[in-house]
């Protein structure tokens, strides 16, 4: 799997490649234009480097685009192959180009903390919610005070976070779901074997072979994760008690449950609003914020499990950052808080 950009179409062949050699251009004719795509990359971070590399250059057009053995996918696509630890082959990616794929999420250096333990600790097979990677220790207090937080150090220094230890995908995407409702939304599940990285079906390999002897054992073994002294169960119960005390009765009635499926400040690119139209008879909304961003929704539930399926739907369909928002009249609020409304009806 490569990352390229399109640079432009044209309806006649560039005589040269005014880039010279940074990064080569490659020609291609469809229907009566010649389309240009650069590079080769194999991380979206490069490519989104060589794309901002073309628009300074006046090609403001230019966008990043995704193939797998020569056929174009999606760059959504592509992300959630990424996401599961895979190429778009089914293959584990090695933890290098993971950590290219991170990011740069720097951060002030800070004293290590206690509350943190190290993943490479356990040789067994175990799923845990990975919640951030940076180039330096953190404080829990960086991430919500969210305990029991884990670390594991991979390429290029980089330090990946997560939470919790899990023998089984259903309690460990349990935990995700939580963790996204304070406001992570980029948390994410990944199974772990033998102090590294691997992927979804690498991991379900090895639990078929070996059966439940080869997962991970212990006292924190599926443990909730914890906000701070605090459960999440316990900071709903609180939250569903105070926080929703503001709520009138109106808003408490009209309280909805969409699913997010794409944040963006210009155009949606052509190959995302194709997957939009698919959903379009769910009822797609769009929110524009005072600082020009664009957000768009699909259905409008008032049950949880509703909601759940049709954001199933929509990551089935290639929507990988696809997520449950909570509205109470029009005041956007977490799942956590959602639920503890949900309790006092």
């Amino acid at each position: 799997m490569i990352f390229r950009v399109q640079v432009g179409a044209y309806n006649r062949r560039v005589a040269r490649n005014p880039f010279g050699d940074r990064y080569p251009l490659f020609g291609r004719q469809v229907n009566n234009f010649v389309v240009y795509d650069a590079g080769a990359f194999l991380t979206p971070a490069e490519a989104n480097t060589a794309r901002e590399y073309f628009r300074q250059n006046g090609l403001n057009d230019a966008f990043v685009t995704a193939y797998c053995n020569g056929t174009r996918i999606s760059v959504r696509q592509a992300l959630a192959y990424i996401r599961l630890g895979t190429d778009c082959n089914n293959q584990p990616v090695p933890d290098a180009q993971l950590a290219a794929n991170a990011g740069n999420n720097a951060l002030k250096t800070v004293p290590p903390s206690t509350e943190q333990s190290n993943l490479k600790q356990f040789t067994e097979l175990l799923y845990t919610v990975q919640v951030g990677v940076y180039r330096t220790l953190i404080p829990a207090a960086k991430l919500y005070n969210l305990s029991p937080m884990y670390y594991d150090t991979i390429a290029r220094r980089l330090i990946r976070y997560s939470v919790g230890i899990y023998d089984n995908a259903g309690a460990a995407n349990e935990a995700k779901n939580q963790i996204v409702g304070l406001g992570i939304r980029d948390a994410f599940v990944i199974p772990y074997f033998n102090k590294r990285r691997i992927s979804v079906q690498e991991a379900e390999r090895i639990a078929r072979e070996r059966g439940q002897s080869a997962f991970v054992k212990g006292a924190l073994v599926n443990a909730k994760p914890a906000i701070g002294n605090t459960g999440i169960q316990q900071n709903a119960a609180q939250e569903g008690a105070g926080a929703t005390a503001d709520i009138s009765a109106e808003e408490r009635s009209s309280l909805k449950i969409k699913v997010q499926i794409g944040v963006f400040r210009k155009d949606v690119p052509v190959e995302t609003m194709n997957v939009f139209l698919k959903l379009a008879n769910k009822g797609i909304d769009i929110v524009k914020s005072a600082d020009g961003l664009s957000t768009y929704t699909i259905g409008n539930f008032s049950s949880l499990n509703e909601a759940e399926a049709l954001r199933n739907e929509a990551l089935a369909a290639g929507l990988a950052d696809a997520f449950l928002v909570g509205y109470a009249g029009n005041k956007k609020i977490s799942i956590e808080r959602v639920k503890a409304i949900l309790q006092t009806r």
